[in-house]
């Protein structure tokens, strides 16, 4: 008897859209329909993870490194540990732990994904590139970064592909099993009474009406797909649909020509790279109070030793909003200029610890500033939230001080002018004579 995983996983397929490739639909449509598989027997001969011992994030000195492998999925479960899948729940506490630990300076997405569920992929992209304004994050390729794959690529800063990888696939699919005929060989008939209120509630593929609105379904997630994509990459919807593949993935090299990825690179030289790189930062101390804060919403590019060609401009920060499913196309965006990574970071500690919330908190701002990578909106609602110290009482009066101030100075001197002569200064040495011995002049 199947498992509930696997009904689940069937379920899921079936109802809910996918941003995938037709080959990983059908492997994971292969797993599901063969012969009955009890995942739980599986699961308990090879065993599974120790609870609380993390995720899929590997540090390398202050770069931390997060798997996005294999087929996405919603939410974890057996089938994503036993058949190497990835989810988006997993992902999403991973990374937000990459960004929230003062000792990870960078981050890489090592993205090796066909894609998967639509479902918390949108999510997540924005969580990705909210994370880039606080640290760079950096999605490497290793070997595809198709459709949904690409679409949590395409939200980190820049993308470094190796030279053998495929990215794109760009699109939605929506998958529909229809076994009636199946049934019906074997004496089932299926009967539904849908409300006469709801007559789109069953959904006829057989039917012209229903292919539509199941097509009016992928167009709209696409339009949010590419309408993301556009944004992350700083180009236009139209150059993402005549551009990025049509839906087709391209070579690595391909990709860069067309605007997907950034540069070619390997692994190893791409995080031997980020770690030169923040080893060489010198420490923003002293500097000058004078200088201006400075917003931390766009990541200037990485070193790359393998790099082929000049960075792309980093992308602006993903809207709030998603698209509406038929979006205009956006005016071209103009290149912004480069962020010095050390005048920026010089810029937000002298920022932070010239604020107002700063003052009776010199040293919590001084720690927040030089030792976290918090953002000074941040820093400043810790600090107002910080009691600030009491005022140095006032210094105890010196008795001694006082007493001399009370008394007058002594008068220093012969005293005045007319016994100031030498007759009388005579007169005073001869008071010290006796009278016989006084010599006088006769």
């Amino acid at each position: 008897m199947r498992t509930r995983s696997l009904l689940h996983i069937l379920a899921e397929i079936q109802e809910r859209p996918w941003a995938i490739t037709q080959a990983a639909m059908e492997t994971i449509l292969g797993i599901v329909e063969r012969a009955p598989v009890d995942v739980e027997a599986v699961a308990a001969r090879i065993g599974k993870p120790l609870e609380n011992t993390g995720g899929r994030v590997e540090m390398h000195g202050s770069v931390a490194v997060l798997g996005v492998e294999g087929p996405l999925f919603r939410y974890a479960s057996i089938f994503t540990e036993i058949s190497g899948a990835s989810s988006i729940e997993n992902l999403s506490r991973d990374f937000r732990a990459a960004v929230d630990n003062p000792n990870v300076a960078q981050i890489v997405l090592n993205v090796n994904s066909p894609g998967g569920q639509v479902d918390g992929i949108n999510e997540f992209a924005d969580q990705i590139r909210a994370g880039a304004a606080k640290k760079p994050v950096i999605a490497y390729v290793d070997g595809l970064a198709a459709s949904g794959g690409y679409w949590l690529a395409a939200a980190a800063s820049r993308i470094v592909a190796n030279e053998s990888a495929f990215l794109g696939s760009i699109g939605v699919v929506v998958s529909v099993t229809d076994n009636r005929d199946a049934q019906e060989r074997q004496g089932i008939r299926r009967h539904e009474i849908v409300s006469s209120q709801s007559p789109l509630k069953r959904t006829d593929i057989r039917t012209d009406e229903g292919r539509a609105q199941l097509s009016a379904i992928a167009d709209s997630l696409a339009d949010l797909f590419i309408g993301r994509v556009a944004q992350f990459r700083g180009t236009t919807a139209d150059r993402v649909i005549s551009d990025f593949g049509r839906g087709a993935i391209l070579p690595a090299r391909q990709s860069i020509a067309a605007g997907m990825a950034d540069s070619l690179g390997s692994f190893e030289p791409l995080i031997a790279g980020l770690a030169a790189e923040r080893a060489a930062r010198p420490i923003p101390f002293p500097f000058s109070a004078a200088a201006p804060a400075a917003s931390l919403s766009q990541e200037a590019p990485m070193p790359d030793p393998q790099r082929t060609d000049p960075p792309a401009p980093a992308a602006p920060p993903a809207a709030t909003a998603a698209p509406t499913p038929t979006p205009a196309p956006a005016p071209a965006v103009a290149n912004p200029a480069p962020v010095d990574p050390v005048a920026a970071d010089r810029q937000r500690i002298t920022a932070i610890l010239n604020c107002e919330e700063a003052q009776g908190r010199e040293n919590l701002a001084r720690t927040l500033a030089l030792e976290t990578h918090h953002d000074v909106d941040t820093v400043k609602r810790i600090l107002k939230t910080a009691p600030a110290a009491a005022a140095a009482p006032a210094p105890a009066a010196n008795a001694l001080e006082a007493e001399m101030a009370r008394l007058k100075n002594p008068t220093v001197g012969l005293g005045t002018a007319d016994q100031d002569t030498p007759a009388a200064e005579a007169e005073r040495v001869l008071a010290f004579v006796s009278p016989a011995r006084r010599f006088k002049a006769s």
